[in-house]
């Protein structure tokens, strides 16, 4: 189901998001509407306040990845798939670098501007089953 996207003003995106101690039933169904959510709105990642919930998810599609920038290991691997994926209380754990890129947000329509990232980092997240995942990512 597409949830509503909260914009800037919405006093839910100034709460700070609670722990997920458990994966239940309704945090599935907030991780699948925030999936279509974030498909609707062609975006590249979505919190759960976003939509209005005070929840510690992540919808991340990795998607926007162009063939031209995959590795040739990459391309040939018929698994290597970048659907969106459901992050359970991401949490960045180093970061170094730096690098400027223009960026825009979905509860800020209409708006972009430079924004200053890591050029690498790594975070951990759960996934809706309850496994412990690691990532070290360049760049966008």
């Amino acid at each position: 189901m597409l949830r509503p996207l909260k914009v800037a003003g919405s006093p839910v995106l100034k709460k700070k998001a609670a722990v997920v101690t458990t994966v239940t039933p309704e945090i599935r169904a907030l991780a699948a509407d925030m999936i279509e959510t974030l498909k609707a709105a062609n975006g590249l990642g979505l919190a759960a306040p976003q939509v209005g919930e005070t929840v510690r998810i992540v919808i991340l599609d990795r998607g926007y990845l162009t063939w031209d920038a995959l590795s040739e290991e990459q391309r040939t691997n018929t698994t290597c798939r970048y659907e969106p994926e459901v992050l359970v209380n991401p949490e960045i754990l180093s970061g170094d670098g730096s690098y400027e890129i223009e960026e825009g947000c979905l509860s800020v329509p209409g708006y972009r501007a430079p924004v200053v990232r890591f050029a690498r980092s790594t975070y951990r997240w759960q996934t809706l089953e309850g496994e412990e995942k690691e990532r070290t990512a360049e760049g966008l």
